[in-house]
């Protein structure tokens, strides 16, 4: 998963986040636990500044045969 992630900061100073999570195991995984370990390693490989300026989420899961994330990240110039 990681060699799939950019390598690049996504310029801030605030983000909004899509997630999908696709699960195999869609019914036992809860979607609060996924994004905390997400926003603490886009944060870490230096693609976000830190996860306190994301100011906007959207999370959505799906049932999947191989368990996948995809997450896309926009750029907010102003808080809401």
């Amino acid at each position: 998963m990681m060699m799939m992630m950019p390598k690049t900061l996504v310029p801030g100073p605030y983000y909004r986040i899509d997630y999908e999570f696709h699960l195999v195991h869609f019914s036992t995984t809860d979607w609060d636990n996924l994004i905390k370990v997400n926003q603490d390693f886009l944060a870490k490989l230096g693609i976000i500044t830190d996860d306190r300026f994301i100011i906007d989420a959207r999370v959505r899961k799906f049932k999947a045969e191989k368990d996948r994330i995809e997450i896309e990240i926009i750029s907010v110039k102003e808080p809401l």
